[in-house]
């Protein structure tokens, strides 16, 4: 940020003050008109992260119906049949809904070959009634292709090792290491930060020691 600091002037962050988020390329255009020559392509895309606004990707049904549909498909898996018959057994009450905790462990026995974090998630989310899982509608949106167009890009860290029905089978989707697409950027923080950063510099050493002094201490 030093660089960035040094050669935008804070009456160019006017206009970019104006709105909270700018699009990833108008926010690349303004960092090049004030720093290029100066600051690499990489570096302006380290500040963009920096400031990027969190992923829109959030853990649906949809969502992980679509990743699991592309699991199993990259994995050539065509046991439908057998998996229909391991939620058979589980029936207790001649229905088809079943607990979601048998239609895990019957998923689990035929080897569906998802991970065990997707495998919960999509246990979890699974539309239900009264809490029970249509396992025969369950095995015919996995078996469909009619939604798989688009192949999923994105897949979230887990470090879940125990099914949880409160949790969505991911932990920290707001802080992920993928390298998603930036699509805005949140520019009020960086005007903010870039502003203070200027204005710390422009002190005096006697201002900076008044300034420490007056902060607050923890």
């Amino acid at each position: 940020m030093g660089v960035v600091c040094e050669l935008i002037p804070e009456n160019s962050l006017t206009a970019v003050q104006e709105s909270e988020a700018m699009a990833y390329d108008n926010f690349i255009e303004f960092l090049e008109s004030h720093c290029h020559l100066k600051l690499s392509q990489h570096a302006m895309l380290v500040v963009a992260r920096h400031y990027a606004n969190p992923a829109p990707y959030k853990i649906t049904w949809d969502f992980v119906l679509k990743l699991s549909r592309e699991k199993l498909r990259s994995a050539n898996f065509d046991r439908y049949d057998e998996l229909v018959q391991a939620l058979s057994r589980a029936e207790t009450t001649n229905e088809v809904e079943l607990d979601p905790g048998d239609v895990y462990r019957a998923c689990i026995a035929v080897g569906l070959p998802l991970t065990n974090d997707l495998l919960t998630a999509l246990v979890q989310k699974v539309p239900k009634t009264n809490g029970r899982v249509d396992y025969k509608n369950f095995v015919n949106e996995l078996q469909s292709r009619s939604a798989i167009e688009e192949d999923v890009k994105f897949t979230p860290d887990s470090k879940l090792t125990q099914p949880d029905v409160n949790r969505s089978g991911w932990f920290g989707l707001q802080n992920l290491e993928h390298k998603h697409r930036i699509t805005d950027v949140n520019t009020k923080s960086f005007c903010t930060d870039l502003v203070a950063l200027k204005r710390a510099r422009s002190q005096t050493p006697v201002e900076a020691c008044i300034s420490r002094s007056n902060s607050p201490t923890k």
